[in-house]
């Protein structure tokens, strides 16, 4: 079966290599860009992550240990990969493509979460993550109970538990570079707003 992503470029066309298609694309439903221009695609459908690098090419596909449905991904300041799950409700973290930022003989796409992710009466089913400058993890819960829909019940936020990014988050995530009151580069008039 499989599904497709569709690179967009700086000039709103379709790259040279759009659509990426692979079986690993089963309901891709989010995706986040990592400092090396990686692409992170969560797969609602076969319970895993697929890595696209910056050339088009799917270079890795991370099968979920636990069943959770995941519906959205993002990258902290150290390129770990935060996954939403939908249907079992949890955070999940990845290795990402900076394994030095993780444990020892982690690589990339190593779980480094629990095998079920972290979860709490507070999480429910995900529908989205984000990091801030701080490095606090935000959670969109949709609906705390599937039938009938009954709509979202506010945010979660772990607090401190990434590492920060720079916001807003284009081109891409970035760690600061400093701990003063300027860690993340200034805006020029020139950068999109």
């Amino acid at each position: 079966m499989g599904g497709s992503v569709t690179v967009i470029g700086p000039d709103f066309k379709p790259t040279s290599f759009s659509p990426v298609r692979d079986n690993s694309l089963d309901w891709p439903l989010g995706l986040a860009v990592d400092s090396k221009n990686n692409v992170w695609v969560p797969s609602f459908v076969s319970n895993s992550v697929t890595e696209i690098g910056p050339n088009g090419k799917v270079t890795g596909v991370y099968k979920l240990p636990t069943a959770i449905a995941p519906w959205s991904v993002a990258i902290d300041g150290s390129d770990r990969v935060w996954v939403a799950g939908f249907g079992a409700p949890s955070v999940s973290v990845l290795c990402g493509v900076n394994t030095s930022a993780c444990p020892p003989g982690s690589s990339t796409g190593s779980l480094l979460s629990p095998p079920h992710g972290y979860r709490s009466d507070s999480i429910q089913h995900l529908t989205a993550i984000q990091l801030d400058q701080s490095g606090n993890v935000w959670l969109a819960n949709n609906w705390s109970k599937l039938l009938p829909p009954t709509g979202g019940n506010g945010l979660v936020e772990l607090i401190g538990v990434g590492t920060p990014v720079c916001t807003p988050l284009t081109p891409v995530p970035a760690r600061p570079v400093t701990t003063g009151s300027t860690a993340c580069p200034t805006r020029t008039s020139t950068q999109p707003r």
